[in-house]
């Protein structure tokens, strides 16, 4: 059987499904013996077709675990390697920024021990009010140089990649709620709700959600089709 010939067979049956209406018994009745009609089809497209794609997905399956094989170990280095530079770049950082935070608390003792002595002079000459205003004067600190990192190697380059992640899923909710965060911001859990659905069925009482019949239609040893009905 060549591809045209089931095209032949397949397409008049496609076009008279879609121009069905079940309005009634005989229509209805009709569509049965369509299904029927389609359920031999696909039977036919599977003998023919099947085998050549069950091949080609087997071949394909074969390819992907031989490169699979290679590739997984190789990605798993490049992490290794890739999560030791940033622990060693991070180090760095974090000894630079406890550095810079030394040297400024260490500026400011000077500049604070330079304000103290200034008062102290200012007092000594019997300026007692300069000096409490003096000794009230915030003192000026010099912005300290930046903490030199050792350059990074030829072509590897770092950047900031933030993440969130939610430790109190009930202060989320409430923050959408509260219009404060958007409803973007949290999806619902589809599975845990279809199972409360099929539980409780139309007895269902969550709220934001609405229960419905998403019915099935069946015909013997063709694929079932579902019929919402809210």
């Amino acid at each position: 059987m060549t591809q045209e010939s089931i095209k032949n067979e397949v397409m008049p049956v496609v076009q008279q499904a879609k121009e069905l209406q079940v309005t009634d018994s005989a229509t209805e009745q009709t569509a049965a013996e369509i299904l029927k009609v389609i359920k031999s089809l696909l039977k036919k497209v599977q003998e023919q077709f099947g085998p050549a794609v069950e091949a080609a997905h087997k071949a394909h399956k074969e390819a992907l675990a031989v490169k699979k094989g290679f590739e997984d170990p190789l990605k798993k280095a490049e992490k290794q390697v890739k999560a030791s530079i940033g622990s060693y770049r991070a180090r760095l950082e974090a000894e630079a920024a406890a550095e810079r935070q030394r040297l400024e608390e260490e500026a400011r003792k000077k500049a604070e021990e330079e304000r103290k002595k200034e008062a102290e002079t200012l007092r000594k000459a019997g300026e007692a009010a300069a000096a409490a205003v003096k000794m009230h004067t915030p003192v000026n600190v010099e912005p300290v140089k930046p903490v030199v990192l050792p350059p990074k190697p030829q072509g590897f380059h770092t950047r900031a990649n933030w993440k969130a992640k939610v430790v109190d899923i009930k202060s989320l909710c409430h923050a959408v709620s509260c219009g404060v965060v958007s409803t973007d911001a949290v999806l619902p859990n589809m599975p845990v709700l279809n199972a409360l659905a099929r539980q409780d069925k139309g007895k269902m009482c969550v709220p934001g959600v609405l229960p419905y019949n998403d019915a099935i239609v069946s015909s013997s040893g063709s694929k079932d089709i579902s019929v919402t009905e809210f």
